[in-house]
């Protein structure tokens, strides 16, 4: 079973048709999309699925990299207030220069 990399704002575009991971803060929200402010600081386009359970606050986005390089939702979950965006923005990039730990070289 392939793992699911997770990734940040600049890593969307090497990701393209893949499904990824990404955590990030919901900047703005309507019954369509959201704008995430993702662990590195870079906004990222969320295309909701229907019924999404996405709101204000910090979420991690389970979804697929579009062509235009936003983020189709598979699936969601809203994670605490506090959570520590720097320290997951180093831990995506540990895992990016370790893949084969992961499964997804």
């Amino acid at each position: 079973m392939e793992g699911t990399p997770r990734v940040n704002s600049a890593l969307l575009l090497k990701n393209v048709g893949k499904t990824v991971r990404i955590v990030g803060k919901v900047t703005s929200i309507n019954s369509t999309n959201a704008i995430l402010e993702a662990s590195d600081k870079g906004q990222v386009t969320v295309m909701l699925a229907m019924g999404s359970g996405v709101r204000p606050g910090v979420v991690e986005i389970l979804g697929r990299v579009t062509n235009d390089v936003s983020v189709q939702e598979m699936s969601s979950c809203m994670f605490a207030s506090d959570f520590d965006a720097d320290s997951h923005d180093k831990m995506v990039m540990l895992a990016q220069e370790h893949s084969e730990l992961f499964g997804w070289s």
